[in-house]
Protein backbone atom coordinates (compact mmCIF):
# COMPACT_ATOMS: atom_id res chain seq x y z
CA UNK A 1 0.00 0.00 0.00
CA UNK A 2 2.82 2.39 0.88
CA UNK A 3 4.48 1.67 -2.46
CA UNK A 4 1.22 2.45 -4.29
CA UNK A 5 0.85 5.73 -2.38
CA UNK A 6 4.41 6.76 -3.23
CA UNK A 7 3.88 5.89 -6.90
CA UNK A 8 0.65 7.90 -7.05
CA UNK A 9 2.26 10.87 -5.32
CA UNK A 10 5.16 10.80 -7.77
CA UNK A 11 2.77 10.65 -10.74
CA UNK A 12 0.77 13.59 -9.41
CA UNK A 13 3.94 15.58 -8.87
CA UNK A 14 5.11 14.89 -12.40
CA UNK A 15 1.75 15.75 -13.92
CA UNK A 16 1.49 19.04 -12.01
CA UNK A 17 5.05 19.95 -12.95
CA UNK A 18 4.38 19.25 -16.62
CA UNK A 19 1.22 21.38 -16.85
CA UNK A 20 2.92 24.63 -17.75
CA UNK A 21 0.23 26.30 -19.87
CA UNK A 22 -3.46 27.09 -19.89
CA UNK A 23 -5.98 25.03 -21.88
CA UNK A 24 -6.13 27.81 -24.50
CA UNK A 25 -2.38 27.73 -25.15
CA UNK A 26 -1.54 28.24 -28.86
CA UNK A 27 0.22 25.48 -30.77
CA UNK A 28 3.89 26.13 -30.05
CA UNK A 29 3.22 26.97 -26.40
CA UNK A 30 2.22 23.38 -25.80
CA UNK A 31 4.90 20.98 -24.54
CA UNK A 32 6.91 19.32 -27.28
CA UNK A 33 7.36 15.59 -27.87
CA UNK A 34 10.39 15.18 -25.59
CA UNK A 35 10.92 14.84 -21.89
CA UNK A 36 13.33 17.46 -20.57
CA UNK A 37 16.73 16.53 -19.24
CA UNK A 38 19.07 18.83 -17.36
CA UNK A 39 22.69 18.79 -16.24
CA UNK A 40 24.93 21.19 -14.34
CA UNK A 41 28.48 22.11 -15.35
CA UNK A 42 31.24 24.47 -14.32
CA UNK A 43 33.32 26.16 -17.01
CA UNK A 44 36.65 26.47 -15.27
CA UNK A 45 38.58 29.72 -15.45
CA UNK A 46 40.97 31.29 -12.96
CA UNK A 47 39.30 34.69 -13.08
CA UNK A 48 35.73 34.00 -14.25
CA UNK A 49 34.40 30.46 -13.77
CA UNK A 50 30.88 29.99 -15.10
CA UNK A 51 28.20 27.86 -13.48
CA UNK A 52 25.97 26.68 -16.32
CA UNK A 53 22.85 24.60 -16.75
CA UNK A 54 22.08 22.60 -19.85
CA UNK A 55 18.53 21.64 -20.82
CA UNK A 56 18.04 19.12 -23.59
CA UNK A 57 15.55 16.75 -25.21
CA UNK A 58 15.32 13.40 -23.42
CA UNK A 59 13.44 10.31 -24.62
CA UNK A 60 9.71 10.82 -24.14
CA UNK A 61 9.36 7.73 -21.97
CA UNK A 62 11.84 9.03 -19.38
CA UNK A 63 10.18 9.54 -15.96
CA UNK A 64 11.85 10.63 -12.74
CA UNK A 65 11.25 13.10 -9.91
CA UNK A 66 11.51 16.68 -11.22
CA UNK A 67 14.66 18.60 -10.41
CA UNK A 68 14.98 21.43 -7.89
CA UNK A 69 17.57 23.93 -9.17
CA UNK A 70 20.10 25.50 -6.80
CA UNK A 71 19.58 29.27 -6.81
CA UNK A 72 21.83 30.98 -4.25
CA UNK A 73 22.85 30.49 -0.63
CA UNK A 74 20.67 27.57 0.55
CA UNK A 75 17.72 28.40 -1.71
CA UNK A 76 16.42 26.47 -4.71
CA UNK A 77 13.57 26.70 -7.21
CA UNK A 78 11.41 23.79 -8.39
CA UNK A 79 11.46 22.67 -12.02
CA UNK A 80 10.09 19.84 -14.13
CA UNK A 81 13.27 18.63 -15.85
CA UNK A 82 14.89 15.28 -15.10
CA UNK A 83 18.41 15.52 -13.70
CA UNK A 84 21.01 13.60 -15.74
CA UNK A 85 18.42 11.97 -17.99
CA UNK A 86 19.73 10.35 -21.20
CA UNK A 87 19.96 12.53 -24.30
CA UNK A 88 17.43 11.85 -27.06
CA UNK A 89 19.01 10.41 -30.18
CA UNK A 90 16.06 10.62 -32.57
CA UNK A 91 16.05 13.83 -34.63
CA UNK A 92 19.50 14.87 -33.41
CA UNK A 93 21.43 17.08 -33.79
CA UNK A 94 19.34 19.72 -32.05
CA UNK A 95 19.83 23.48 -32.55
CA UNK A 96 21.49 25.39 -29.71
CA UNK A 97 19.97 28.30 -27.78
CA UNK A 98 22.19 30.31 -25.42
CA UNK A 99 20.29 32.33 -22.80
CA UNK A 100 21.45 35.32 -20.73
CA UNK A 101 19.61 36.31 -17.52
CA UNK A 102 18.69 39.79 -16.34
CA UNK A 103 20.77 41.95 -14.02
CA UNK A 104 20.86 40.56 -10.51
CA UNK A 105 18.90 37.48 -11.57
CA UNK A 106 19.74 33.85 -12.39
CA UNK A 107 19.59 31.38 -15.23
CA UNK A 108 17.05 29.29 -13.26
CA UNK A 109 14.44 32.05 -12.96
CA UNK A 110 13.30 31.54 -16.57
CA UNK A 111 12.23 27.89 -16.46
CA UNK A 112 8.86 28.72 -18.07
CA UNK A 113 10.77 29.18 -21.32
CA UNK A 114 14.04 27.24 -21.08
CA UNK A 115 12.53 23.89 -20.07
CA UNK A 116 9.83 24.38 -22.69
CA UNK A 117 12.34 24.88 -25.50
CA UNK A 118 14.10 21.65 -24.58
CA UNK A 119 10.78 19.80 -24.83
CA UNK A 120 10.42 21.29 -28.32
CA UNK A 121 13.73 19.91 -29.57
CA UNK A 122 16.33 22.54 -28.68
CA UNK A 123 19.40 22.28 -26.53
CA UNK A 124 19.51 25.27 -24.20
CA UNK A 125 22.48 26.48 -22.18
CA UNK A 126 22.60 29.33 -19.67
CA UNK A 127 25.18 30.62 -17.22
CA UNK A 128 25.00 32.83 -14.18
CA UNK A 129 27.08 35.89 -15.10
CA UNK A 130 29.59 36.40 -12.25
CA UNK A 131 29.20 39.64 -10.34
CA UNK A 132 25.69 40.26 -11.64
CA UNK A 133 23.60 37.47 -10.16
CA UNK A 134 20.80 36.78 -7.73
CA UNK A 135 23.47 36.07 -5.10
CA UNK A 136 24.28 39.79 -5.00
CA UNK A 137 20.55 40.58 -4.91
CA UNK A 138 19.86 38.23 -2.00
CA UNK A 139 23.00 39.40 -0.20
CA UNK A 140 21.72 42.97 -0.44
CA UNK A 141 18.38 41.90 1.02
CA UNK A 142 20.19 40.30 3.95
CA UNK A 143 22.69 43.18 4.31
CA UNK A 144 25.56 40.79 3.65
CA UNK A 145 28.94 41.66 2.12
CA UNK A 146 29.33 41.22 -1.64
CA UNK A 147 25.94 42.64 -2.54
CA UNK A 148 27.12 45.17 -5.14
CA UNK A 149 26.59 44.46 -8.84
CA UNK A 150 29.70 44.60 -11.06
CA UNK A 151 28.34 46.55 -14.03
CA UNK A 152 31.71 47.36 -15.58
CA UNK A 153 32.76 43.73 -15.64
CA UNK A 154 29.32 42.70 -16.84
CA UNK A 155 29.22 45.08 -19.81
CA UNK A 156 32.71 43.95 -20.75
CA UNK A 157 32.34 40.21 -20.31
CA UNK A 158 28.71 39.11 -20.58
CA UNK A 159 28.89 38.70 -24.40
CA UNK A 160 32.14 36.76 -23.98
CA UNK A 161 30.35 34.49 -21.50
CA UNK A 162 27.90 33.67 -24.31
CA UNK A 163 30.73 32.80 -26.71
CA UNK A 164 32.42 30.66 -24.04
CA UNK A 165 29.21 28.65 -23.74
CA UNK A 166 29.13 28.15 -27.49
CA UNK A 167 32.71 26.83 -27.36
CA UNK A 168 31.72 24.56 -24.46
CA UNK A 169 28.76 23.18 -26.43
CA UNK A 170 31.10 22.51 -29.33
CA UNK A 171 33.37 20.50 -27.01
CA UNK A 172 30.39 18.56 -25.62
CA UNK A 173 29.32 17.77 -29.15
CA UNK A 174 32.67 16.13 -29.90
CA UNK A 175 32.67 13.40 -27.27
CA UNK A 176 30.55 11.73 -24.59
CA UNK A 177 26.79 11.68 -24.07
CA UNK A 178 26.21 14.74 -26.25
CA UNK A 179 28.45 13.68 -29.14
CA UNK A 180 26.70 14.53 -32.38
CA UNK A 181 23.57 15.72 -30.57
CA UNK A 182 24.17 19.52 -30.72
CA UNK A 183 23.95 21.49 -33.95
CA UNK A 184 26.51 24.20 -33.24
CA UNK A 185 26.03 25.64 -36.73
CA UNK A 186 22.45 26.61 -35.91
CA UNK A 187 22.62 28.85 -32.84
CA UNK A 188 20.34 31.46 -31.31
CA UNK A 189 21.24 33.94 -28.57
CA UNK A 190 18.49 35.09 -26.24
CA UNK A 191 18.15 37.03 -23.01
CA UNK A 192 16.06 39.23 -20.75
CA UNK A 193 16.80 42.83 -19.73
CA UNK A 194 20.62 43.06 -19.37
CA UNK A 195 20.50 39.61 -20.96
CA UNK A 196 18.60 41.11 -23.90
CA UNK A 197 21.40 43.65 -24.29
CA UNK A 198 23.85 40.73 -24.05
CA UNK A 199 22.01 38.81 -26.77
CA UNK A 200 22.09 41.81 -29.11
CA UNK A 201 25.81 42.29 -28.43
CA UNK A 202 26.57 38.61 -28.95
CA UNK A 203 24.49 38.78 -32.12
CA UNK A 204 26.60 41.53 -33.69
CA UNK A 205 25.73 44.88 -32.07
CA UNK A 206 28.75 46.88 -30.90
CA UNK A 207 29.23 49.24 -27.99
CA UNK A 208 29.62 52.90 -28.93
CA UNK A 209 29.93 55.37 -26.07
CA UNK A 210 29.55 58.31 -28.41
CA UNK A 211 25.98 57.22 -29.06
CA UNK A 212 25.28 57.00 -25.35
CA UNK A 213 26.88 60.40 -24.76
CA UNK A 214 24.66 61.93 -27.43
CA UNK A 215 21.58 60.37 -25.89
CA UNK A 216 22.45 61.51 -22.38
CA UNK A 217 23.25 65.04 -23.56
CA UNK A 218 19.81 65.29 -25.15
CA UNK A 219 17.80 63.63 -22.37
CA UNK A 220 17.02 64.96 -18.92
CA UNK A 221 14.21 62.52 -18.08
CA UNK A 222 14.13 59.72 -15.55
CA UNK A 223 14.53 57.29 -18.42
CA UNK A 224 18.13 58.46 -18.77
CA UNK A 225 19.03 57.73 -15.17
CA UNK A 226 19.54 53.97 -15.43
CA UNK A 227 21.67 54.07 -18.60
CA UNK A 228 23.70 57.27 -18.40
CA UNK A 229 25.60 56.12 -15.31
CA UNK A 230 27.39 53.67 -17.62
CA UNK A 231 29.31 56.62 -19.09
CA UNK A 232 31.32 56.73 -15.87
CA UNK A 233 32.34 53.10 -16.37
CA UNK A 234 33.83 53.49 -19.84
CA UNK A 235 37.50 53.16 -18.82
CA UNK A 236 36.72 50.31 -16.40
CA UNK A 237 34.82 48.42 -19.10
CA UNK A 238 37.76 48.89 -21.48
CA UNK A 239 40.19 47.58 -18.86
CA UNK A 240 37.97 44.55 -18.20
CA UNK A 241 37.97 43.86 -21.94
CA UNK A 242 41.78 43.98 -21.95
CA UNK A 243 41.98 47.29 -23.82
CA UNK A 244 44.53 49.94 -22.85
CA UNK A 245 42.10 52.74 -23.78
CA UNK A 246 38.45 52.91 -24.71
CA UNK A 247 37.88 52.90 -28.50
CA UNK A 248 36.87 56.28 -29.93
CA UNK A 249 33.93 54.84 -31.90
CA UNK A 250 32.46 51.37 -32.15
CA UNK A 251 34.12 48.74 -29.99
CA UNK A 252 35.29 45.35 -31.31
CA UNK A 253 32.39 42.99 -31.89
CA UNK A 254 31.85 39.94 -29.64
CA UNK A 255 29.89 37.63 -31.91
CA UNK A 256 30.18 34.42 -33.88
CA UNK A 257 29.01 33.71 -37.45
CA UNK A 258 27.18 30.60 -36.27
CA UNK A 259 24.60 32.77 -34.50
CA UNK A 260 21.59 32.61 -36.82
CA UNK A 261 18.89 34.30 -34.73
CA UNK A 262 18.53 36.76 -31.83
CA UNK A 263 15.74 37.08 -29.26
CA UNK A 264 15.71 40.01 -26.83
CA UNK A 265 13.14 40.17 -24.03
CA UNK A 266 12.79 43.74 -22.74
CA UNK A 267 16.40 44.57 -23.70
CA UNK A 268 18.32 47.28 -21.80
CA UNK A 269 20.41 50.27 -22.88
CA UNK A 270 19.90 50.53 -26.62
CA UNK A 271 21.65 53.95 -26.69
CA UNK A 272 24.98 52.24 -25.95
CA UNK A 273 24.74 49.99 -29.03
CA UNK A 274 25.45 50.41 -32.70
CA UNK A 275 23.01 47.89 -34.20
CA UNK A 276 24.38 48.01 -37.74
CA UNK A 277 26.46 44.87 -37.23
CA UNK A 278 23.38 42.72 -36.68
CA UNK A 279 22.60 40.73 -39.82
CA UNK A 280 20.50 37.98 -38.23
CA UNK A 281 16.71 37.86 -37.88
CA UNK A 282 15.80 39.39 -34.52
CA UNK A 283 12.72 39.03 -32.33
CA UNK A 284 12.10 41.61 -29.58
CA UNK A 285 9.39 41.26 -26.92
CA UNK A 286 8.51 44.00 -24.42
CA UNK A 287 5.77 45.38 -22.22
CA UNK A 288 4.55 48.85 -23.13
CA UNK A 289 4.52 49.93 -19.45
CA UNK A 290 8.06 48.71 -18.71
CA UNK A 291 9.64 51.34 -16.46
CA UNK A 292 12.99 49.53 -16.07
CA UNK A 293 13.97 49.10 -19.70
CA UNK A 294 11.80 51.88 -21.07
CA UNK A 295 10.49 50.70 -24.48
CA UNK A 296 10.91 54.04 -26.26
CA UNK A 297 14.55 54.15 -25.24
CA UNK A 298 15.39 50.46 -25.57
CA UNK A 299 13.15 47.90 -27.29
CA UNK A 300 11.47 50.28 -29.74
CA UNK A 301 14.76 52.03 -30.51
CA UNK A 302 16.52 48.72 -31.15
CA UNK A 303 13.71 47.56 -33.43
CA UNK A 304 13.88 50.80 -35.41
CA UNK A 305 17.69 50.59 -35.72
CA UNK A 306 17.88 47.02 -37.00
CA UNK A 307 18.80 46.57 -40.64
CA UNK A 308 18.14 42.82 -40.58
CA UNK A 309 14.64 41.27 -40.59
CA UNK A 310 13.04 42.20 -37.27
CA UNK A 311 9.87 41.46 -35.32
CA UNK A 312 8.55 43.46 -32.36
CA UNK A 313 5.96 42.03 -29.95
CA UNK A 314 4.48 44.49 -27.45
CA UNK A 315 2.30 43.39 -24.55
CA UNK A 316 0.05 46.35 -23.89
CA UNK A 317 0.33 47.76 -20.34
CA UNK A 318 2.77 45.02 -19.25
CA UNK A 319 5.78 45.68 -17.05
CA UNK A 320 9.38 44.53 -16.98
CA UNK A 321 9.01 41.26 -15.11
CA UNK A 322 6.50 39.69 -17.47
CA UNK A 323 9.31 37.47 -18.79
CA UNK A 324 10.50 35.82 -15.57
CA UNK A 325 9.02 32.80 -13.84
CA UNK A 326 5.89 33.23 -11.78
CA UNK A 327 7.01 33.75 -8.21
CA UNK A 328 8.84 30.76 -6.72
CA UNK A 329 8.63 30.41 -2.91
CA UNK A 330 12.11 31.83 -2.34
CA UNK A 331 11.26 35.20 -3.92
CA UNK A 332 8.04 35.40 -1.94
CA UNK A 333 10.09 34.83 1.21
CA UNK A 334 12.08 37.93 0.30
CA UNK A 335 8.91 39.98 -0.35
CA UNK A 336 9.81 40.18 -4.04
CA UNK A 337 6.38 39.59 -5.57
CA UNK A 338 6.66 42.67 -7.76
CA UNK A 339 9.80 41.22 -9.39
CA UNK A 340 8.07 38.02 -10.52
CA UNK A 341 4.58 39.14 -11.46
CA UNK A 342 2.77 41.69 -13.59
CA UNK A 343 0.19 44.20 -12.35
CA UNK A 344 -2.00 43.76 -15.46
CA UNK A 345 -1.29 40.55 -17.34
CA UNK A 346 -2.03 36.99 -16.28
CA UNK A 347 1.50 35.60 -16.30
CA UNK A 348 0.43 32.17 -17.55
CA UNK A 349 -1.31 33.70 -20.58
CA UNK A 350 1.60 36.01 -21.37
CA UNK A 351 4.04 33.13 -21.06
CA UNK A 352 1.95 30.97 -23.38
CA UNK A 353 1.88 33.65 -26.06
CA UNK A 354 5.61 34.29 -25.64
CA UNK A 355 6.42 30.57 -25.76
CA UNK A 356 4.38 30.22 -28.93
CA UNK A 357 6.04 33.11 -30.76
CA UNK A 358 9.57 32.35 -29.55
CA UNK A 359 9.34 28.65 -30.37
CA UNK A 360 7.91 29.35 -33.82
CA UNK A 361 10.65 31.93 -34.45
CA UNK A 362 13.38 29.47 -33.48
CA UNK A 363 11.85 26.66 -35.54
CA UNK A 364 11.56 28.94 -38.53
CA UNK A 365 15.12 30.27 -38.43
CA UNK A 366 17.11 27.36 -36.97
CA UNK A 367 15.18 24.44 -38.47
CA UNK A 368 13.72 26.02 -41.61
CA UNK A 369 10.26 24.91 -40.46
CA UNK A 370 7.79 26.34 -42.98
CA UNK A 371 4.74 25.72 -40.78
CA UNK A 372 6.35 27.65 -37.94
CA UNK A 373 7.26 30.46 -40.32
CA UNK A 374 3.64 30.61 -41.47
CA UNK A 375 2.50 30.89 -37.83
CA UNK A 376 4.54 34.11 -37.58
CA UNK A 377 2.79 35.87 -40.46
CA UNK A 378 1.01 39.00 -39.18
CA UNK A 379 -2.41 37.68 -40.16
CA UNK A 380 -1.78 34.64 -37.92
CA UNK A 381 -0.81 36.64 -34.83
CA UNK A 382 -3.95 38.22 -33.44
CA UNK A 383 -4.22 38.27 -29.66
CA UNK A 384 -6.03 40.88 -27.55
CA UNK A 385 -3.53 43.14 -25.87
CA UNK A 386 -0.64 42.22 -28.17
CA UNK A 387 0.77 44.49 -30.86
CA UNK A 388 2.77 42.67 -33.54
CA UNK A 389 5.08 44.41 -36.01
CA UNK A 390 7.29 42.83 -38.69
CA UNK A 391 9.94 44.56 -40.79
CA UNK A 392 11.70 42.70 -43.60
CA UNK A 393 14.70 44.99 -43.11
CA UNK A 394 15.34 48.34 -41.48
CA UNK A 395 17.00 51.46 -42.91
Amino acid sequence: MLQLFVALALCLALVSAAVAQRPDAPLYAQPGPYSVGTREFTLADDSRPLTVTLWYPAPAEEVAPPHDYPLALAFSVPGRALLNAPVAAADAPFPLVIFSHGSGASRVLYLWLLEHLASQGFIVIAADHPGNTVLQTLAAGLNLPGSGQDFAGSYALRPRDVLRQLAFAEALNADGDFAGRIDTDQVAVMGHSFGGWTALAAGGAQMDFNRLRDYCAAESTAAADNVCFVLELESDIAAARGLSTAPAGTWPATTDPRVRAIIALAPWNAPLLDHSGITRPTLILVGSADDVTVPERDAYASFAALRAPATLVTFDHAGHYLFVDECPPVLLQFDAFSACSDPVWDMARAHDLSRHLITAFLRAHLQQDTAAAAALLPEQVSYPGVTYQVEAAGP
